[in-house]
């Protein structure tokens, strides 16, 4: 009984009606978030992503828009919330994780980048790293490339 008082956190995933998203989006974001906070959840952090075009059609729709949230919910209570958005018609498609690593500011993008999290971490680690040379560092690897399978080519080739 003690689980149902632990809340965990979960990042959420949604693909969004894009129809329904340009016209309501206020109302698509309560609907989420309400879906949550019947189910006992706390909403930490809600971001909107923009509109993309889908790989493949999901439920006739070849664009969706994105929503990423991260909420604390009742680890019992999860299948109940993944079942409302499933049921919806607002929801083309949703995805709930476990978030292990938590909020953490690589979430949220810098004032003057773009929204996606992706390119925004990727443009931090960038300026983080010193930019490697295409020198010395590579050829000092090359014979590990070789040994990779283990094969009978993978041993022996010094000496003979």
């Amino acid at each position: 009984m003690s689980n149902d008082q632990v809340k965990r956190l979960y990042e959420a995933m949604f693909l969004v009606d894009p129809n329904r998203g340009n016209q309501d989006w206020k109302g698509i974001t309560e609907f989420v978030h309400g879906v949550i906070s019947r189910h006992h959840g706390q909403v930490a952090n809600s971001e909107k992503w923009d509109e993309r075009k889908l790989c493949y059609s999901i439920k006739g729709h070849s664009r969706a828009v994105y929503l990423l949230v991260h909420f604390h919910a009742p680890p019992s209570e999860l299948e109940a919330i993944r079942q409302a958005y499933h049921l919806s018609d607002l929801i083309l498609r949703s995805l709930i994780l476990v978030d292990e690593d938590g909020l953490s500011s690589e979430i949220r993008s810098l004032p003057d980048e773009p929204t996606d999290p992706v390119r925004s971490t990727r443009r931090e680690r960038d300026r983080a790293v010193p930019e490697r040379r295409h020198g010395g560092g590579h050829r000092d690897r090359s014979p590990e490339r070789g040994s990779g399978g283990g094969g009978e080519g993978s041993k022996g080739n010094s000496g003979g």
